[in-house]
């Protein structure tokens, strides 16, 4: 029996975060999009829908350079944004506004 997870925010170590993740006899099967671990699913398997919920590896370094932190709370953050020019002004004009 697998158990599905879906719905979610996954960091599997790497950007860009995944949608969803399916284990079955504790191992990984897979790390991905929603679709494809829902079309993974079988009669009798367990789905969770996680709603939206950051996922991470249990064993992870969360240490953090604070200065450098600092530093990236006073500028805009174009990460998001780059879709269009517009869309890249418009999250410089609300930056500016905060």
């Amino acid at each position: 029996m697998k158990e599905i997870f879906y719905n979610a925010n996954v960091y599997s170590g790497s950007l860009p975060l995944r949608e969803a993740f399916v284990v079955e006899d504790g191992r990984f099967l897979f790390v991905g999009d929603n679709e494809s671990a829902l079309a993974l699913a079988q009669e009798g398997d367990s789905l969770h829908d996680l709603e939206g919920k950051f996922v991470c590896p249990g064993f992870n370094d969360s240490h953090m350079h604070l200065l450098g932190f600092g530093g990236l709370l006073s500028i805009a953050q174009l990460g998001k944004a780059t879709g269009s020019l517009e869309e890249m002004l418009g999250c410089l004009r609300d930056f500016l506004q905060e």
